[in-house]
């Protein structure tokens, strides 16, 4: 029986584009809103792909005649690569959604809740506030034209079929794992600081001059 071979072409390439871009894209708080359509979902990823295929396709070197289960592979590196992105990506939004819990928390309103229109779950008042702040500031400064060039960029740095696990990837997630609770902390810590403030000066005039009512 003749082995089946796939040509990691113009498919090859157009498939791991999608790759890259489906979970960079999707880690972005309105493109994974629950009232955004799956079909346009699709749509946009697949366009944005054959965009980039050819700026992509000029500058990537193509891979020779390769059996089902190397291109299959190949395809779970460029997901797990794609992975990465996405948690990188994450840390950003996570660290300010953390700061607004830790901020609700500080104020006692940490148990009320609104639904995020970018997850469709319940969050904290201020959480969902800080995400979509970011969000916003996010798009005002164009920094999704950079975030879109460097999934274009990655390919050139990490070409298809050359991701290898190693230990190498382990420092840089386990940094940014704990970036995501130093730049929360950070956020928070200015309003925390004027909520404890305000609290403490309340709290002497209460005791110095109780006829004044601040409690």
């Amino acid at each position: 029986m003749l082995p089946i071979t796939v040509h990691l072409s113009e498919l090859g390439i157009l498939l791991a584009i999608v790759l890259r871009l489906s979970l960079v894209l999707f880690m972005l708080p309105l493109f994974r809103a629950a009232k955004y359509p799956a079909p346009i979902k699709v749509a946009t990823i697949l366009a944005l792909a054959v965009v980039f295929y050819p700026l992509v396709a000029a500058k990537v070197q193509p891979l020779p005649l390769l059996n089902l289960g190397t291109f299959a592979w190949i395809l779970c590196g460029e997901l797990i690569l794609a992975g990465l992105f996405a948690f990188a990506l994450q840390v950003l939004f996570g660290a300010f959604q953390l700061a607004g819990q830790l901020i609700g928390f500080q104020m006692g309103i940490a148990m009320a809740q609104v639904m995020d229109p970018s997850s469709g779950h319940q969050e904290s008042i201020i959480g969902a506030f800080f995400n979509m702040l970011v969000l916003l500031v996010l798009f005002a400064a164009g920094g999704h034209r950079l975030l879109i060039k460097a999934v274009v960029e990655s390919f050139l740095i990490i070409p298809i079929g050359s991701f290898r696990l190693d230990t190498v990837l382990y420092q840089p997630v386990l940094e940014l794992s704990g970036k995501l609770f130093i730049v929360g902390v950070k956020v928070a810590a200015p309003i925390i600081v004027a909520i404890l403030l305000t609290q403490l000066g309340m709290g002497l005039t209460a005791k110095f001059a109780p006829q004044i009512n601040v409690l």
